[in-house]
């Protein structure tokens, strides 16, 4: 199993555009390239066309710093609840209002944090979290 790494970038200016993992995976092997030399890219250019992946990068999210770091990750497509769920507001219609306007309200939003995009992919995301 590849070693998972968060790594945390902090602009000294303003970033224009949205940073995708073509871009980062640019940016790094550009680096490479000015550390170790061009030989030194082609060869784990190859390396990652022939053989299993060595490295793989994702775009990158916005986080804030605190004691834990809060990450965001990309709000999923749909917001389905779970059936448990959906039977918890059939029988209290303020609940199921709270949750349509919940789901409105997360809908709106590009990132969720850590937590809510879990509670969101298990589809357990309630007007309560």
């Amino acid at each position: 199993m590849m070693a998972v790494w968060i790594v945390s970038l902090r602009p000294k200016s303003s970033v224009a555009a949205w940073l995708s993992s073509d871009t980062l995976f640019g940016a790094l092997f550009w680096a490479l390239k000015q550390l170790e030399g061009e030989l030194r890219v082609q060869s784990w250019l190859r390396r990652c066309q022939n053989d299993s992946p060595q490295i793989a990068i994702s775009s990158a999210f916005p986080f804030v710093e605190t004691d834990e770091p809060i990450r965001f990750l990309p709000k999923p497509l749909t917001l389905n609840p779970t059936a448990d769920v959906v039977a918890c507001w059939k029988s209290d219609r303020k609940k199921f209002l709270d949750a349509l306007k919940a789901a409105k309200d997360v809908s709106k939003a590009n990132f969720l944090s850590e937590t809510l995009f879990a509670l969101a992919a298990r589809g357990e995301l309630s007007p309560n979290r």
